[in-house]
């Protein structure tokens, strides 16, 4: 066994279960059943890979707070990734007076993109903004949109069939996000 703790020796022909059993004690039986199905159907990444490989199945992901959840796909990984290198960004990054992610919001949009399937998130791009917000972007062929996301609140534009729509001052929840999300790819 190497010593990662949660992916053990892939040459085992029980790794789920060897992962399992060193923490047995701490879930019930169907807990259990239930980690092993989703497991099962993901393929693990291990913790130092800074960038993901992307796939075409569920990736396991433990979220800053320490909680796991599974991102899919391509898009979603690709995201999920970017926003990760994201916060990495240290205050000055783009010159003097620009500030790093804010912690709040990078959490926030991986909440939102661990719960999206990953053709919602086709065709959109990330982008730092100097004040620590992030901005999506998104371009499908003559279809434009953009949302920027702040602590508290979010701006939104559509631009699809020649018809804009615009909104500022939205209350942000990821269920607004995922609205939106929704919206631009009707």
């Amino acid at each position: 066994m190497n010593n990662d703790i949660f992916f053990p020796d892939t040459n085992s022909n029980n790794v789920i279960l060897d992962c399992l059993s060193a923490f047995s004690h701490c879930f019930s039986k169907e807990f259990a059943m239930a980690l092993i199905t989703i497991l099962l159907f993901c393929q693990p990444v291990k913790a130092e890979q800074s960038t993901f490989e992307y796939t075409n199945f569920p990736v396991i992901v433990m979220t800053s707070n320490g909680d796991m959840t599974t991102v899919s796909e391509n898009n979603g990984l690709r995201m999920w990734d970017r926003i990760n290198e994201l916060s990495q960004l240290k205050a000055g990054w783009d010159g003097e007076g620009s500030e790093p992610m804010k912690k709040g919001i990078t959490d926030l949009l991986q909440n939102v993109i661990s719960k999206c399937d990953d053709s919602l998130l086709n065709n959109w791009v990330l982008f730092p903004d100097y004040r620590g917000f992030l901005y999506l972007d998104y371009t499908n062929n003559k279809d434009i949109a953009g949302i920027t996301v702040t602590e508290n609140s979010f701006v939104y534009f559509i631009k699809k069939n020649g018809r804009l729509e615009k909104k500022d001052d939205n209350i942000l929840t990821e269920e607004a996000l995922i609205n939106i999300l929704k919206k631009v790819n009707d």
